[in-house]
């Protein structure tokens, strides 16, 4: 495959194999040499971009979490909204989003050590919350029930998200859903 001319295209395609090394093969399969195996290209390369390990992974949970939220904003534009629905795309329900979840979990792995990164994965949590209130309010959902909906729903996408990666044949998508939408109903998170 040729290469872009333009740098910028360069970038995303070093990003693009960071995401699919860390995706594959973890954080400890992950090195700029994996990656510039990963993307055909120097380290040389990838060093212009990107200062240090913890740049590009953070470059590539970016790009993870752009997609999903992508798909988030598709799924509940199409008329057919519901809570589950966009909660769904956060979920390792299919390949992609299993892809994308692996890359948070790695991150979360050197978040716990790395100030840095902590202070990343933060300031992204903040915003979820942020976009959750915002679409649980056009959904619907009563302002008092709100909050406490999203203080119970982020930890528990979490935690589906970890029982799910590391147990795929128990936490299959059909129960990932139903979890989900069993806690929307016990704590009676319904569209007026």
């Amino acid at each position: 495959m040729p290469r872009p001319a333009r740098p910028v295209e360069r970038r995303a395609e070093i990003v693009e194999g960071a995401f699919r090394l860390l995706a594959r093969d973890g954080i400890e399969g992950f090195s700029m040499r994996a990656v510039a195996q990963e993307a055909g290209c120097t380290i040389g390369l990838i060093n212009h971009w990107f200062a240090s390990k913890d740049e590009l992974i953070d470059a590539a949970l970016a790009q993870a979490i752009d997609d999903a939220l992508a798909r988030n904003e598709a799924a509940l534009a199409d008329g057919n909204r519901s809570i589950d629905r966009g909660l769904a795309q956060f979920l390792p329900l299919d390949e992609t989003r299993e892809a994308e979840l692996r890359i948070w979990l790695a991150f979360w792995a050197l978040a716990v050590s790395r100030p840095n990164l902590n202070a990343r994965h933060n300031a992204r949590a903040h915003e979820l919350r942020k976009m959750l209130r915002q679409e649980a309010a056009a959904l619907g959902v009563s302002k008092d029930k709100i909050d406490k909906a999203v203080d119970v729903v982020m930890p528990l996408l979490d935690g589906i998200t970890v029982n799910a990666l590391l147990d795929p044949d128990y936490w299959t998508p059909t129960r990932q859903l139903k979890s989900v939408r069993t806690v929307l109903a016990a704590l009676q998170i319904e569209p007026k």
